[in-house]
C-alpha cells in the first residue's frame, strides 16, 4: 500500500522557518492644519517602521502597531488642541481690546466739558476750620497773635453743583483749572491776609464795619448775584454769612489794560444797591491785575467821605448812602500772586 506523503502548509513552513509574514505600510494619514493668522506648523516626521526582528511574534508585531497608533491618535489631539488654544488666544485679545474701547466710551460719556463761566458760577467757596476749639479769624479779631496757628487751622473747600472729578475747563481738571483763577485767590486773600494787615497798620478802627465782617465769612459764591430792591445784580465773588447775607463784593479786571472810570462806576452803582438793601453790607472792592487809571481814582475820590482816598476822618475809604448806611470801597492790585491795597492806602 503506497503511503503519501504529507507536505506542510505554507503557513506551517513560513512558522518554522523563523520569517514573519509581510505586512504592508501604514499610510500615514495625519495632516497638518495651518492656523488662522498662525504659520502652518512643519509635518511631524514619521518614524519608519520598526522592522520585524528575527524570532519576534505576530501578536508583539501587533502590538508595537497598536501603540503607534495611539501615539498617532494622541499626536493629532495635540495638535487640535494647540490650535483651540491659538484661536481662544485671538478671542481673548478682541475682547480685552473691545472692553478697553467700551470703557474709554463711558468715561467720555460721564465727563462734563465747561466754559471757565460755566464752571465758576456752579462753584462756592467755603470758610472751615478743622477745629474750631483752636485759632480762629474771630480770636485775631479780637486781638490774639495767632496768624500762623490760624493759617494752619483755616480750609478753604469748594462745592458744585456739577460732578467736580468728571468735569473739565477748556481740556483741564476742574480741580486744577478752580485753583489758579484769580476770584479763588482773591477769596483767600481776604480771609487769610486781610484782616491782618488791618489790624497790623491800626485802621481797624477807621474800618470798622469791614473789620468786623471778615470773620463773618461763610461762603464765597463766585460769579454770584444778589438780590435788591429792583433786581439781582451780579459779581465775580459775593462774600456771605451764615445766614446767606451778603457781606462783602468783588469785581475782578482782568484785563492787561488798566481798570477804567466805566469800570468804577459799575462797581459802585452795583455795590450801592446791594448796601440799599441789606444792612450787614460792609464792602466793595475792584480787583484789577493791572492798574488803575487815573480818572478811576479820581471818581473813587469823589465818592468816598471823611477826607477821600487817604481817610482823614473817622471811617476811611467809605461810600455813604445816608446817614447812617453806607460801605467801605477797596481797590487793590493784584499781581504775581499777591495783591496790594491801593485804597485806602494803609
Amino acid at each position: 500500500m503506497t503511503r503519501r506523503r504529507h507536505r506542510p502548509s505554507r503557513r506551517t513552513s513560513r512558522r518554522r522557518s523563523g520569517t514573519s509574514p509581510r505586512r504592508r505600510p501604514r499610510p500615514d494619514l495625519r495632516a497638518t492644519r495651518p492656523r488662522s493668522g498662525r504659520a502652518a506648523r512643519p509635518p511631524r516626521r514619521r518614524r519608519p517602521p520598526v522592522p520585524a526582528r528575527p524570532g519576534s511574534s505576530p501578536e508583539l508585531e501587533a502590538r508595537i502597531e497598536r501603540l503607534e497608533a495611539d501615539n498617532d491618535r494622541l499626536e493629532a489631539q495635540r495638535e487640535n488642541l494647540l490650535a483651540e488654544r491659538d484661536r481662544l488666544r485671538d478671542r481673548v485679545a478682541d475682547l480685552e481690546e473691545r472692553l478697553n474701547e467700551v470703557s474709554t466710551d463711558a468715561s467720555d460719556a460721564r465727563s462734563v466739558s465747561l466754559s471757565p463761566e460755566e464752571a465758576l458760577a456752579g462753584t462756592d467757596l467755603f470758610v472751615r476750620y478743622r477745629s474750631r476749639s483752636d485759632a480762629t479769624l474771630g480770636d485775631a479779631h479780637g486781638g490774639a497773635d495767632n496768624r500762623e496757628a490760624v493759617e494752619e487751622n483755616l480750609q478753604l473747600e469748594h462745592h458744585t453743583r456739577f460732578d467736580a472729578g468728571e468735569a473739565t475747563v477748556d481740556g483741564a481738571p476742574f480741580e486744577e483749572y478752580v485753583a489758579d483763577t484769580v476770584e479763588r485767590r482773591v477769596v483767600a486773600w481776604l480771609v487769610r491776609d486781610l484782616l491782618y494787615e488791618i489790624r497790623d497798620t491800626g485802621h481797624a478802627d477807621r474800618l470798622r464795619a469791614l473789620y468786623d465782617a471778615l470773620p463773618e465769612i461763610d461762603r464765597a459764591e463766585l460769579a454770584g448775584a444778589v438780590d435788591t430792591e429792583d433786581e439781582a445784580v451780579g459779581f465775580d465773588v459775593v462774600c456771605r454769612d451764615r445766614l446767606g447775607n451778603p457781606l462783602l463784593c468783588v469785581d475782578v479786571h482782568t484785563s492787561r489794560q488798566p481798570a477804567t472810570r466805566e469800570a468804577m462806576a459799575s462797581l459802585l452803582e452795583r455795590s450801592g444797591a446791594v448796601a440799599a438793601a441789606h444792612d450787614e453790607f460792609a464792602g466793595a472792592f475792584l480787583v484789577a491785575e493791572s492798574f488803575f487809571d487815573p480818572e478811576a481814582l479820581e471818581l473813587a475820590n469823589e465818592r468816598t467821605t471823611s477826607g477821600g482816598l487817604l481817610g482823614g476822618g473817622k471811617r476811611a475809604s467809605f461810600v455813604k448812602l445816608t446817614r447812617k448806611r453806607g460801605y467801605h470801597l477797596g481797590l487793590v492790585e493784584g499781581r504775581s500772586g499777591r495783591f496790594h491795597v491801593t485804597v485806602p492806602e494803609f
